[in-house]
């Protein structure tokens, strides 16, 4: 039921309808193509992206190497192959992939950001903050790439510039 009143408690608009006693189920979901059925250079990475997303990397990963054979330089493809590779600690892979992604397109600043943040693990500190001040270029990355900055910077007691990265990220995302 919904209704509408007024500022003084007129209703001026009210609605309701009976609600079912057994409402129909969904149509069950159809099963995606293999990433070898998939014609299109989109279709993988959106498929891959929707099997990463509910935690099934092993599926996601198929269908972005299969966007890779299609076209090596696949920006999104390849950021996300290097997301992989970082968070399973393959350093180096997730580096050659970050890189492949920025060679095509250098305003991709998702790729720049997990560029810093595998440098960072990798501990080429002065890599990972050229990476991370590029990330901060888009305001989507903004936030985050200064938090990383003040993190990185308070650690090597540069304590004014990490209050300066902190600040930024304050003011561009309060809830961060």
């Amino acid at each position: 039921k919904m209704t509408v009143l007024s500022s003084v408690g007129d209703t001026l608009l009210a609605f309701s309808h009976k609600k079912p006693k057994h409402p129909p189920f969904p149509e069950p979901e159809t099963a995606l193509p293999g990433p070898d059925e998939v014609s299109s250079q989109d279709l993988p990475f959106v498929y891959g992206d929707r099997y990463y997303r509910y935690n099934d990397p092993k599926k996601a990963k198929l269908y972005f190497q299969g966007a890779l054979e299609k076209d090596s330089g696949d920006l999104r493809c390849n950021t996300s192959l290097g997301e992989m590779a970082l968070k399973n600690g393959l350093y180096n892979d997730a580096l050659e992939y970050f890189n492949k992604a920025i060679e095509r397109d250098e305003s991709f600043f998702k790729a720049w950001y997990y560029k810093g943040m595998t440098q960072l693990r990798l501990g080429n500190l002065k890599d990972a903050e050229k990476c991370l001040n590029r990330a901060s270029y888009s305001l989507e990355w903004y936030a985050i790439a200064h938090f990383e900055l003040a993190q990185l910077t308070a650690s090597q007691g540069r304590l004014n510039r990490a209050w300066e990265h902190i600040d930024k990220s304050i003011k561009s995302n309060g809830n961060n």
